[in-house]
């Protein structure tokens, strides 16, 4: 799993020290932070995040399509035999 960035994790800690803010006025203290000479790295020594767990699988399967519009999908034939609006020549 690839590692989060510096800023990133900046973000994150800025978010988790203000709880009530929304993100892009987290998004914004931490620029403001950045732009007035905030150590970054610094600030996030110690931090440390817990890896994703990966989605289990259910193990159930997605349920067989049938009918024409299955067939049209797959390029398989319905079976028809006879052609739409054809008049037949005797």
């Amino acid at each position: 799993m690839r590692q989060l960035s510096d800023w990133n994790k900046f973000t994150m800690k800025v978010k988790q020290e203000n709880p009530d803010m929304a993100f892009k006025d987290v998004l914004a203290l931490a620029g403001k932070m950045k732009r007035e000479g905030t150590d970054i790295v610094a600030y996030t020594k110690g931090m440390k995040v817990a890896p994703k767990k990966a989605a289990k699988k259910t193990g159930k399967k997605a349920a067989k399509k049938t009918g024409k519009k299955a067939a049209k999908k797959t390029g398989k034939k319905t079976g028809r035999k006879t052609r739409k609006n054809k008049s037949r020549k005797h």
